[in-house]
């Protein structure tokens, strides 16, 4: 993507470094809008190929309401981001996802859909059973790594259609503060005036302008320099910007523009009120840690390590009996909710465990789905709330057929 902005990109498009056709029949990497429109312009035939009886209109909007959203194109372009062929072409359900991040952890959530009795989620291509929450948490990230995801609901036994993909970066979320710098209002003819805003200490800024009115010729300029090719960008915005524009990241704890006017005529100019900015990284608000099955209390079980695929050395076989059970101690510094998901493998047909917290049972009749195989792992996503103190979570067994096989469970909660 090089051109941007809310008012005026609806949807953004590689344009960086794409291979292209270049004059004495060779091949080169070029940058531009003219290397991001036809990846669009391409998805737009797939359509068109594909469901002829589509009009433009439905065309157009099927591809912005696919879209990929990316945390970094929020408020960059109207769609919030990127040309998504395969949604396109498959289709998206109405579920919005929307994303939280701090170091190492993302939090995705969406609103419930009507009759919705559970929900899976895809990240990075790996399918967790959600549950009945509209909250996933994945933890243990890699600092500044990006992830996709998408979810689907099931109502009964319909299974619903996949979201649009949202691909979010586990990274501390920007500090937002308000600040206050003004163009003269009407800007005068021949102007070539500097300005400054900064925030000392901060690793990364970018300003948000309220509002940007220039004319045609007349232009706001800004130096992006990129770190890890060979080249900086001199980003020039013009025109007007009724719902405002967020700059570009720039490295360092300054950004610095220019007006540039001409002798034709005068507009209103900026209005900056915002900016965001990375600083010192400070320690997040939760932790995340995990709790092995072997290290557990067992009641009628036995810690194997026959089925490959567990964490640390082994996982827990709980008895096929009623009343056995698995029990994890969480220690908590307040009362609190907590993210918990529930590492398991389970055969050919899904098993059904009592859940107690601190003695307590909060579900009766828990439903782990079967994985297919007992090489198989996948994780079913809980939110328990905690006291504070040592907290008991028990998986118990309420058929003769037993509960699933347990690896560990992976826990975030609020720090001490």
């Amino acid at each position: 993507m090089c051109s941007y902005g809310f008012d005026h990109v609806d949807i953004a498009a590689p344009g960086r470094s794409i291979l292209s056709s270049i004059p004495d029949n060779d091949y080169g990497y070029l940058d531009g809008t003219s290397q991001a429109a036809p990846h669009v312009a391409g998805v737009a035939a797939l359509l068109m190929n594909k469901f002829p009886n589509l009009s433009v209109a439905q065309v157009v909007d099927r591809i912005k309401r696919t879209a990929m959203r990316m945390t970094t194109l929020d408020g960059m372009v109207e769609v919030g981001g990127m040309v998504d062929a395969e949604a396109a072409l498959r289709d998206v359900s109405a579920t919005r996802l929307r994303a939280a991040s701090e170091s190492g952890v993302i939090t995705v959530f969406w609103d419930p859909v009507t009759g919705a009795t559970r929900y899976e989620v895809e990240r990075d291509g790996m399918i967790v059973n959600n549950g009945s929450a509209t909250t996933h948490v994945h933890h243990g990230l890699l600092q500044d790594s990006g992830h996709i995801y998408r979810v689907r609901a099931f109502q009964g036994s319909s299974t619903g259609q996949w979201s649009h993909r949202l691909m979010a970066q586990a990274s501390l979320m920007p500090t937002s503060e308000a600040v206050v710098l003004e163009s003269p209002h009407p800007y005068p003819n021949d102007l070539s005036q500097g300005y400054t805003v900064s925030k000392p200490g901060a690793s990364r800024l970018r300003v948000h302008f309220a509002r940007l009115e220039t004319l045609d010729g007349d232009t706001l300029e800004y130096l992006r320099v990129f770190q890890d090719e060979r080249e900086s960008i001199d980003e020039q915005l013009s025109g007007n910007y009724p719902n405002g524009i967020w700059t570009h990241w720039i490295d360092g704890d300054s950004f610095d523009f220019q007006l540039q006017t001409d002798a034709s005529g005068r507009a209103f100019g900026f209005v900056v009120d915002r900016i965001e900015y990375f600083g010192a990284e400070s320690e997040p608000d939760t932790v995340s840690f995990t709790l092995e099955a072997e290290d557990a209390a067992l009641f009628r079980g036995a810690v194997e390590n026959e089925h490959a695929g567990f964490s640390g050395t082994g996982y827990v076989n709980t008895d096929n009996v009623v009343g056995s059970f698995i029990e994890w101690t969480v220690e908590a510094p307040r009362r609190a909710s907590a993210a918990v998901d529930a590492r398991y493998a389970l055969g050919a047909a899904a098993r059904t465990v009592s859940l107690r917290v601190n003695g307590v049972v909060v579900n009766p009749a828990l439903v782990f789905p079967a994985t297919g195989e007992w090489t198989n792992w996948s994780s079913l996503s809980l939110t328990l709330s905690l006291v504070a103190g040592n907290n008991t979570i028990r998986f118990t067994s309420v058929t003769s057929r037993g509960g699933p096989n347990f690896d560990k469970i992976d826990v975030t909660r609020q720090r001490d």
